[in-house]
């Protein structure tokens, strides 16, 4: 089975730790890279490939949800996880209404690597 290619992006570098930590005990996901804002990733992401990009909401600069909007904007085809601690019903609405795949609360943290194969592969 093919590699599933994760991209992280977000502000905290203990969470893009724990984030490529979970990720490298699954046999099935790899990190194809990471940033620390949404514009660096909107950057990294055209002279790189992911199958999923994990992003979270509150960052400086952008927000998560504007992030993804634009990635998807460049790439149609990716896959994007929001990643938050602040997962409310306002921020679901955005999420689902910019396109966004799928939301984890940052509280659940071991669903995380779950639902990035989810919307990776989907069935």
């Amino acid at each position: 089975m093919q590699a599933i290619e994760m991209f992280v992006v977000d502000d905290e570098p203990d969470i893009r730790l724990l984030v490529r930590t979970m990720v490298g005990l699954d046999p099935v996901m790899k990190i194809a890279g990471e940033a620390a804002t949404g514009e660096s990733a909107i950057e990294q992401l055209q002279q790189c490939s992911a199958d999923v990009v994990v992003i979270d909401q509150a960052m400086p600069g952008i927000s998560g949800v504007e992030t993804a909007v634009r990635l998807k904007e460049q790439n149609p085809s990716i896959r994007t996880v929001l990643f938050t601690a602040y997962l409310t019903a306002e921020v679901r609405r955005q999420a689902a209404e910019a396109g966004i795949d799928a939301c984890v609360a940052k509280t659940s943290i071991a669903e995380l690597v779950t639902e990035a194969r989810r919307v990776a592969r989907p069935s």
